[in-house]
């Protein structure tokens, strides 16, 4: 009782090791259960000849299907990049116009 914080009723002592439950990195069974079910859903080629058509007469809602394709494949990585060669993090926003000028100018 001598880690607990003061008034904290149940739970573990800070710094005690983790027991029970899910191990870390287990997937949720409602989670592998819905992607299986969406795969199914969009590798079934009466779907995909259905959804061509929907498409081409855009009777389908977006989002709904970006969240099915997203499920059943997965959502693509969505990279930024933070730095490349000529870094203009450090020029004022003088130097920083005066360079998009001059590159825009080689256009």
């Amino acid at each position: 009782m001598a880690n607990r914080k003061p008034g904290k009723q149940g739970g573990r002592a800070k710094g005690t090791p983790k027991s029970g439950g899910r191990k870390k990195g287990t997937p949720n069974k409602i989670t592998a259960e819905v992607r299986a079910a969406a795969t199914q859903l969009v590798d079934d080629p009466t779907y995909r000849r259905r959804l061509q058509s929907d498409l081409r007469k855009r009777s389908i809602a977006p989002a709904m299907e970006t969240m099915l394709w997203h499920y059943a494949k997965g959502k693509p990585v969505d990279r930024q990049e933070l730095g490349r060669p000529g870094e203009f993090s450090h020029l004022s926003k003088e130097e920083l116009k005066a360079k998009l000028l001059e590159e825009a100018a080689k256009l």
